[in-house]
């Protein structure tokens, strides 16, 4: 598309893995954001000019702009969610902040009015303004949340995230889109069981996400190779039931049938792969944020990661 957007067929879900933000008053007229934990260092080496454009700094200046909400307040966030992953750590801190400034002023915004400020943000970041696994289109503003069996969140997930980083925006460049067609058959069967308001099984997700490969992947490989001898590892795993990139990577992920086949595969991983970064989750079938009060004291919300499984 001529604006920068790229048509989105996605499946996305939330995991256990999250950012923490405190919100605070300041006494000054501008926001400020900061950043701490364990992948604060690699934030801390953008500029202050990059660090001023993202999406939580977007977020604040569009709802200011928009509503003409107050400004007036600091934002914490400890990074637990690895940079340039993938996995919507900035998308989810950007949707926490709006969905904050709509409720602690009072604008009552819907959600169809919050998916159109948040498309805005970032493809991503309508997702998280909702709170469960969903199928997202359109450029990420058409949001179809999803109820499934709750058997799925008893499967271990390994996420592995290979050392280097990727842009967004690099992997989209390279990415060529196929011709605009019908939905591969396996989406359309979820798409009309969702229309049709039927209960979805674990095994209708798991079938949407191995049959239909993520199309961003090729593109992501071009730019970071141990995507693909990490995928080719984890797809050979038969105790894993599903393998595939989350989003435009380079995180990769497997879906196993228990812990055992998550330890294995990831003394197996690290050994080719020393400096990934992996960690044990699972999938979250109704996220819900803390309740949260501006103040001059500090203000936990609880923000969860997500995976992508583009189609």
């Amino acid at each position: 598309m001529t604006n920068g957007y790229h048509n989105l067929e996605t499946l996305m879900s939330y995991i256990d893995l999250h950012d923490i933000i405190t919100i605070r008053t300041n006494t000054k007229s501008t926001p400020g954001l900061y950043i701490t934990g364990p992948f604060a260092r690699c934030m801390n080496q953008f500029s202050s000019k990059e660090l001023n454009n993202n999406t939580v700094s977007r977020a604040i200046k569009m709802m200011h702009q928009k509503y003409k909400t107050p400004i007036d307040f600091d934002i914490v966030i400890h990074k637990n969610i690895p940079v340039g992953a993938g996995l919507g750590g900035g998308s989810g801190n950007a949707a926490t902040v709006i969905n904050f400034i709509n409720d602690h002023y009072n604008l009552k915004l819907k959600p169809k009015e919050l998916f159109e400020i948040g498309a805005q943000i970032g493809a991503d970041v309508p997702f998280f303004l909702q709170n469960k696994m969903a199928l997202c289109e359109g450029i990420g503003e058409k949001i179809t949340p999803i109820d499934y069996n709750q058997v799925l969140n008893n499967f271990p997930i390994l996420l592995i995230k290979p050392h280097s980083p990727m842009l967004t925006k690099h992997v989209f460049a390279r990415h060529r889109a196929p011709q605009k067609g019908n939905s591969h058959p396996t989406v359309t069967d979820l798409k009309n069981k969702l229309q049709n308001g039927e209960y979805i099984t674990a095994n209708d997700i798991f079938d949407a996400s191995n049959i239909v490969d993520n199309d961003l992947a090729l593109s992501a490989i071009h730019f970071n190779h141990e995507i693909a001898s990490i995928l080719f590892a984890i797809r050979q795993d038969e105790e894993v039931v599903v393998a595939n990139m989350s989003g435009s990577g380079p995180t990769c992920f497997a879906i196993c049938k228990n812990l055992n086949t998550i330890n294995r595969l990831a003394y197996q991983i690290k050994k080719q792969h020393p400096f990934a970064f992996m960690f044990t989750t699972n999938l979250l079938q109704d996220f819900r944020r803390s309740q949260v009060n501006i103040s001059s004291y500090p203000c936990f919300i609880r923000e969860a990661s997500v995976m992508e499984d583009y189609a």
